[in-house]
């Protein structure tokens, strides 16, 4: 979890975990604007799950879903965003991350990628 502007004291990291243990509930934590729609489109027509939405403060950018995968597979807990793996070859390395700190994996994942590395994010 990366550490946004209110500093270290307020990173609540344990609160995800037991969120995601109860069972019947959807937790989401959208890394951006795309994300929250397809979250929003999912979460409305439920009408006897409860759901968790964990949000930032932080001013994120919004993905750009012309170099990345769609958000519309936010709702199945997990989606590959990009993938660098050609021919159905298995990746290198893969890289998760939910929320804020899917920047920073986007980031790491054009890193690897520019070295050379098969990586699915």
């Amino acid at each position: 979890i990366g550490v946004g502007e209110d500093g270290p004291t307020h990173q609540p990291v344990e609160h995800l975990g037991c969120l995601r243990s109860i069972p019947g509930i959807a937790v989401f934590r959208p890394c951006d604007a795309n994300e929250c729609l397809e979250m929003w489109k999912f979460i409305m027509p439920l009408q006897d799950q409860p759901v968790a939405i964990i949000l930032s403060r932080q001013a994120l950018p919004t993905l750009d879903r012309q170099r990345f995968a769609s958000a519309e597979g936010v709702h199945k807990g997990g989606y590959i965003l990009a993938d660098t793996s050609t021919n159905g070859a298995a990746p290198e390395v893969i890289l998760m991350s939910t929320g804020s700190e899917v920047h920073l994996m986007v980031q790491a994942h054009q890193e690897l990628a520019a070295s050379g590395v098969k990586v699915r994010s």
